[in-house]
Formats: C-alpha cells, sequence, structure tokens
C-alpha cells in the first residue's frame, strides 16, 4: 500500500496524508470526528494479525459496522496486510445462530466488542458451539469476572483474548499470547509492532496533577505515545488538549500490576 499506477506514471500519496474519518462511538461524550492517516491504518493492519497469531490460512470474521475501526483497522487491514480471508458477517442480533454462521463460513477468528460473549452466553447451549473452527476471540472489552472469562473458553472451546484500544489509538494493550493469568479487569501489556521498535509503543500513568507515577497498583490516567497519530475533525483546540507534549491523554484510569500488566479501572471523563 503505497501507491498506484496510472497511465504509466506514478501517483505516490504521503502515509501520513488523512485516509478516512472515523466517528467515536460518544460514549464519554458528544460523537467526534477522528482523522485517521493511511500510515494508521497500515501499521495496524500489520499488527493485528501478529497479536493473534494468525496466518495467511486463516479466515477473519466480523460482524461488526464497517463505519468503526474495529472492522476497518483490525479485521479489514488485518486481512489485507496478511492476505489471508475476510468474513463480513450478518448483524450479531444477540448471537442468535451466531455459530451456525461461524461454521458455515468456515472463519477460525472472529472480534467481538462490548457485551457480545454475555449474549452469546445467554443462548441456548448448542453442539455448534464445539464444531466451529475458531481458534481465538479478540474481545475488546475489559472482563469484570476472571471465572467468566474460562467459562466462555471452556464452553465455546477457543481462547479469548482480550484488548483496549480506541478510534484515537489502536496501540493500548492486548493480552500476550502465552498468558497464563486471568484477573479483573486485566487487558494485556502494551501491544508492538512486529517490524517497529518496541520502544516507540509507550504507555504511562499521571496523577491528577500530571505528576507520573511510578508505583505499582496506583490509579492514574493512561497516556500513550506511538507512531499511530490523529486529530479530531474541525477541532483543533480539542487536538491540542488531548496530544499534550506528545502524548494522547485517554481519560481512562488503569493502573499496572508488577508485572506490567494494564488493569482498567474507569473513565475519567
Amino acid at each position: 500500500i503505497g501507491g498506484w499506477r496510472a497511465i504509466g506514471a506514478p501517483v505516490e500519496f504521503p502515509e501520513r496524508a488523512p485516509a478516512v474519518i472515523v466517528y467515536s462511538s460518544g460514549s464519554t461524550g458528544e460523537t467526534k470526528g477522528v482523522v485517521e492517516s493511511h500510515y494508521n491504518y497500515i501499521i495496524t493492519g500489520e499488527a493485528f494479525p501478529h497479536w493473534l497469531g494468525l496466518k495467511p490460512h486463516d479466515r477473519l470474521y466480523t460482524c461488526l459496522p464497517l463505519s468503526h475501526i474495529n472492522a476497518q483497522a483490525y479485521s479489514v487491514m488485518g486481512t489485507v496486510a496478511l492476505g489471508a480471508t475476510l468474513i463480513l458477517g450478518s448483524k450479531f442480533q444477540r448471537g442468535k445462530n451466531f455459530w451456525l454462521k461461524i461454521i458455515n463460513s468456515g472463519a477460525t477468528e472472529v472480534n467481538m466488542l462490548g457485551n457480545m460473549l454475555e449474549n452469546l452466553c445467554h443462548q441456548p447451549r448448542s453442539f455448534m458451539e464445539s464444531q466451529h473452527q475458531v481458534k481465538v476471540i479478540a474481545n475488546g472489552q475489559a472482563i469484570e469476572d476472571p471465572q467468566f472469562h474460562l467459562q466462555c473458553e471452556k464452553r465455546f472451546q477457543t481462547r479469548i483474548i482480550i484488548s483496549y484500544g480506541s478510534s484515537e489509538n489502536a496501540f493500548g494493550f492486548v493480552m500476550p499470547l502465552g498468558a497464563g493469568q486471568y484477573q479483573s479487569n486485566c487487558v494485556g501489556q502494551r501491544k508492538t509492532h512486529p517490524r517497529l521498535p518496541s520502544a516507540s509503543f509507550q504507555a504511562r500513568l499521571v496523577r491528577e496533577d500530571g505528576v507520573l507515577i511510578n508505583e505499582t497498583n496506583r490509579v492514574g490516567e493512561l497516556l500513550l505515545k506511538n507512531p499511530f497519530e490523529f486529530a479530531y475533525w474541525r477541532a483543533e483546540a480539542l487536538t491540542k488538549e488531548k496530544t499534550k507534549d506528545g502524548w494522547y491523554h485517554t481519560g481512562d484510569l488503569f493502573m499496572f500490576d508488577r508485572d506490567g500488566y494494564a488493569i482498567f479501572v474507569s473513565r475519567k471523563d
């Protein structure tokens, strides 16, 4: 993804040029237009399969809205970068006939958000829950009850990997593939990129007065700094406020345990 050729002449676009405007969910206030660059989508698409251990033979399934960043940057761009197969599913409908759709499509990976897992658990048990080929569910939502996490994996016979990200920055946290721990609201460790320096992806916590928190198990606002950059559409003041000193101020409260795992606490705003 770097350019295309027309009438024999190369046409190049700057990687940092705007590609799309994605509207946030508005869960913390007024819906905002987030301007994403081509580069954002390229590096996210390259990194997403790396986080989940996906290969070109995998079949990525999403029934999430294509108007939001999860389906666009993770499922679509992840498929393009990997050279895999993308399956665009029909509406989730609280999990009705979900596993039948999964079996018929041959999906090996599924993206979920919000209370989709809970909805699936409320569906009547079916033999199809264990007849699918899904090896991993990417769940972009912290799970409060570790036992519920384990029960879902056992019932649906697949691995559930928790992650954290947003329209403003897709590189938040993800549970490592080999992680064996399940604790309340844990979303893993820093998301990195398979070919970019891991030191380029930073996360820190600060107090209300902006002072850096170095202790474990201390709550503070999460700040992210990495190659993923954004701007709010026609909201220059808000963009500057949320990206002070080159750090994205997420408005989310976290703490880190002694092993460096991020624990979601609540929203600040």
